[in-house]
């Protein structure tokens, strides 16, 4: 029972020879950028292609045409059904005016293996989010190809965090996940730049806390008409959720434009639509590329740092916002894109710890971001109350390069952070925990590889070991 097209005739031309001259036409006005690394993943529009067809082009063209994939993931939301799952289509094919696109095989064995996937035809017969995207794939891929369609459903963010678990394995160069997704719904054409812009910076962090903050707060701003700041949401968090700040994958914006930008579309009732691609870092092959650098905070930079933090905090708590930090506290080091993690604790006990090993953002802007997640999204604990905030002690952690070791020799107890990574699995400890626990070096290689990466207790003997070092600033009586 093959998927028989719904948009076409609609979104897209219904004639496979005006399809074939529109999608070579935007395609033409797409530009690719350089890049050194293998694109893995790409955020792409669904609208009609007189609206979103120029962004969706730009998005698609960034994949290599003559790769052969070994599986294609397309991934978006449900539009027509509320359910709870996702949706693979497995029953036949998906047919578009340029051909019939096979499903992998794939699809069946992930819908038999795991009890999250829906075996429901009907929530793919008119939903138009992967269709759409198909005639760019078709045109653009010149090697066979075959695709496991799925469709997300429901509003909740743990679905998403779900199917990335079961997704992540095959988050690598030899297959494609292609993400559908529309941003802003039906706002005037400058808070739809705002809302879309503001969302795709928190897609380029890689977190998918962040993401669903910006998410959060540009809807508790109410402005007029906006529906939605993107009807995908769904799909975008489950590859945050796949990334989730690993540092091995970078993260693109490529174009944007929205309906308003079209001269069928008006100005003061548009969509959103933007490209963005996903790159897999090359890992470097001599360990000392990543040279150490000295991180040079003084008192002031540390005591700034801390303020930040602690205003976040309660700012977030209290109100539910993002501290609005003021330039005084700017100074030129904190500009600097650095790698953190921020803890807390209370009473001497963690309760919350979150970081990135990726430098994207200023050092100011990233303790700002890491202080909210700490304290909302740390899975292992319910957010911290307001009653709770007097209690709380923040430390900061300011993390040098990452760099690769051979031997274990090389790590120094209680100076150096370690990072375990063994395929799509990896762990992490700071240094100071080493010290905290009174761990032999056998020990904190031990807890990392089992208890963080869960690749066994020896499971470090045959993995990557990336070493760090960290200036730690402790919060003392700091209240503004």
């Amino acid at each position: 029972m093959d998927r028989a097209p719904v948009a076409a005739g609609t979104f897209y031309p219904a004639s496979p020879s005006r399809l074939k001259t529109l999608l070579d036409d935007l395609f033409q006005q797409a530009q690719v950028l350089p890049a050194s690394e293998p694109v893995i993943a790409v955020i792409a529009p669904h609208a009609g292609y007189v609206f979103s067809g120029q962004v969706a082009a730009a998005a698609i063209a960034q994949i290599d045409p003559n790769k052969v994939y070994q599986h294609i993931f397309l991934i978006g939301s449900s539009h027509t059904h509320m359910f709870k799952g996702a949706s693979i289509y497995t029953q036949g094919d998906y047919v578009t005016p340029l051909g019939k696109v096979p499903v992998d095989p794939l699809a069946k064995q992930l819908l038999e293996q795991h009890a999250l996937f829906v075996n429901n035809p009907e929530i793919q017969a008119h939903e138009h989010a992967l269709e759409v995207l198909l005639p760019f794939l078709q045109f653009r891929l010149k090697q066979p190809f075959s695709i496991i369609p799925i469709i997300v459903g429901g509003e909740s963010e743990n679905i998403p965090q779900k199917l990335a678990d079961i997704l992540r394995p095959y988050l690598n160069e030899n297959n494609l996940f292609v993400i559908s997704s529309d941003f802003s719904h039906y706002p005037a054409y400058n808070d739809a730049v705002m809302s879309d812009n503001t969302m795709a910076d928190a897609i380029v962090s890689g977190l998918p806390e962040r993401f669903l903050l910006t998410k959060k707060e540009i809807e508790n701003r109410h402005i007029p008409r906006l529906a939605t700041t993107a009807c995908g949401w769904t799909a975008i968090l489950t590859l945050l959720y796949m990334i989730n700040g690993n540092p091995q994958y970078s993260i693109k914006k490529i174009a944007y434009q929205n309906s308003g930008d079209s001269p069928f579309g008006e100005k003061n009732k548009v969509v959103g639509y933007h490209a963005i691609a996903v790159y897999k870092n090359k890992t470097p092959e001599n360990p000392h590329i990543h040279k150490e650098e000295e991180i040079l905070l003084n008192s002031a930079d540390k005591n700034n740092l801390l303020i930040i933090a602690r205003n976040t905090l309660e700012k977030f708590v209290l109100e539910h916002v993002r501290y609005n930090i003021p330039p005084s506290l700017i100074t030129p080091e904190l500009q600097q894109k650095r790698s953190a993690f921020v803890t807390l604790r209370k009473a001497g006990k963690l309760r919350g710890c979150i970081g990135t090993f990726q430098p994207r953002h200023p050092l100011y802007l990233t303790i700002r971001d890491l202080t909210i997640s700490s304290a909302a999204h740390d899975y292992r604990f319910d957010p911290v109350t307001p009653e709770e905030l007097e209690h709380i002690e923040i430390e900061i952690s300011v993390l040098t390069p990452l760099r690769k070791i051979q031997n274990i020799d090389e790590i120094e107890l209680g100076r150096d952070g370690i990072l375990i990574k063994k395929g799509m699995h990896s762990g992490t400890f700071l240094p100071q925990v080493a010290t905290q626990m009174h761990w032999t070096k056998e020990e904190f290689l031990g807890h990392c590889a089992r208890d963080k990466a869960g690749i066994g207790w020896e499971g470090w003997k045959n993995a990557e070991i990336y070493t760090f070092r960290t200036i730690i600033i402790e919060e003392t009586q700091i209240k503004t």
